[in-house]
């Protein structure tokens, strides 16, 4: 709200002031975003992957798993794994879930979704200016539009 009160007694108005206060909305809630976005991509990802959609596929993981682990723990709690297969299976889905999250976080970088929300600033800031008099719903409608188009296609090209 300050940031407001300070916009406004620069004279900023109509599309300025809008932009103004979207990249403040954007930067106090941008780390929720790009969380949000992160996990869309893991859970699109995850879906195709055979360990979620065939139960054999998750006995060889848990498998290879109990391989790993007997280089270096305890051969007790090996067999306590054993034992309560629930809580291996549990083990292994996370660890799972976690390489898939790393991969993702290869390819959609904080720096690549802060660059593209810029773009898409920039973007509807010039295109809602173009006419002599700033529209505001203009600037608001090509946010959404592009943002919307720009996180499917960058989905997409995950996949």
């Amino acid at each position: 709200m300050k940031r407001y009160f300070f916009d406004v007694a620069k004279g900023l108005e109509d599309v300025d002031l809008m932009a103004s206060r979207f990249e403040d909305f954007f930067l106090r809630h941008a780390y929720k975003a790009f969380g949000s976005e992160v996990e869309a991509l893991v859970m699109t990802n995850i879906r195709t992957k055979r360990w979620v959609q065939s139960p054999k596929y998750v006995q060889g993981h848990m498998d290879l798993y109990l391989i790993e682990e007997v280089e270096s723990k305890d051969i007790n709690e090996i067999l306590q794994l054993i034992k309560n297969s629930s809580e291996l299976k549990k083990l292994t889905t996370s660890r799972l879930i976690h390489l898939e999250v790393d991969t993702v976080l290869k390819h959609f970088t904080w720096e690549k979704f802060t660059s593209l929300i810029e773009k898409i600033l920039k973007n509807a800031y010039d295109s809602a200016s173009v006419d002599v008099e700033p529209n505001q719903n203009l600037f608001i409608f090509f946010i959404f539009s592009n943002l919307s188009k720009s996180l499917k296609a960058l989905m997409l090209l995950m996949n």
